[in-house]
């Protein structure tokens, strides 16, 4: 029974992989010390039990499920607080003021059967962070990271395709539509 059905969803899952259909949302943020967009704040991910979405300890951006039709500010606020500033929010002195009013998305990225939407987030360089997910954190230089095989066993799905992206974004594009990517794993 039991086994029946989990192998019946994952069989679902892989087929709407392969097909290319999202079923989840998802908000990853691309942190950068103000004045350094080329340094991305990554950490490890202990919070990961998944084959397909990674393993616990895996390298990984801030980023997690959010609600379909919810408003990019609260998606950004979850992520922030789980990911990022899980200790202030529990001090009641969580940094509201660095959470961007009206953010565009860069782009958004089919991983597995989640499109997530990527947004950057410039937070003061000297700022601390804290998470029961994440640990670790540190700054990397994004070429580095656009540089490492994006199916590196200690390496979420899809951070190294994030990476690439925000690399090649352009900034001044005309178009108004928000570009659409798969990841590798896709």
């Amino acid at each position: 029974g039991l086994q029946k059905l989990l192998s019946e969803r994952q069989e679902k899952e892989l087929r709407d992989i392969r097909q290319g259909t999202t079923n989840k949302v998802g908000e990853a943020l691309i942190v950068t010390p103000q004045g350094n967009p080329n340094l991305i704040l990554l950490a490890n991910d202990f919070s990961l039990n998944s084959s397909t979405l990674g393993h616990a300890g895996d390298l990984s951006l801030p980023m997690g499920y959010s609600q379909k039709g919810e408003s990019p500010t609260l998606s950004i606020k979850r992520v922030m607080q789980q990911e990022m500033f899980t200790s202030e929010v529990l001090n009641r002195s969580f940094p509201q003021n660095l959470i961007p009013k009206n953010p565009p998305a860069l782009f958004y990225v089919n991983i597995a059967d989640i499109r997530v939407t990527v947004h950057h987030l410039e937070v003061p360089p000297d700022i601390s962070f804290s998470s029961y997910k994440l640990s670790g954190y540190r700054y990397e230089n994004v070429h580095d990271l656009d540089c490492i095989d994006p199916h590196h066993e200690h390496i979420r799905p899809g951070i190294v395709d994030i990476a690439t992206h925000y690399l090649n974004h352009d900034y001044n594009r005309q178009d108004t539509s928000i570009p659409h990517h798969n990841s590798n794993l896709n």
